[in-house]
């Protein structure tokens, strides 16, 4: 389970099923001394042992597998 604050100061708890290589780094739900080790290691580290992507666009992913339909037609059976 992880806990995504959105904008506003909500938060959305989810169930992230992982990427191909096992990792998504969401780069502005994390942190570090300071914006220029965080800004290096997401640029530098992570891309190497995972995805990087926003939280916008980890809500976006979340959002269109739970609208497809093949989710539809297991949570409807």
């Amino acid at each position: 389970m992880v806990a995504l604050r959105a904008a506003g100061g909500t938060v959305v708890l989810v169930h992230v099923t992982p990427s191909v290589d096992g990792k998504v780094f969401v780069e502005d739900a994390m942190a570090a001394r300071g914006p220029e080790e965080h800004a290096n290691t997401v640029r530098t580290l992570f891309p190497r042992i995972g995805r990087v992507r926003s939280t916008a666009e980890v809500l976006a992913a979340l959002e269109a597998a739970t609208t497809s339909p093949l989710v539809e037609a297991q949570t409807a059976g």
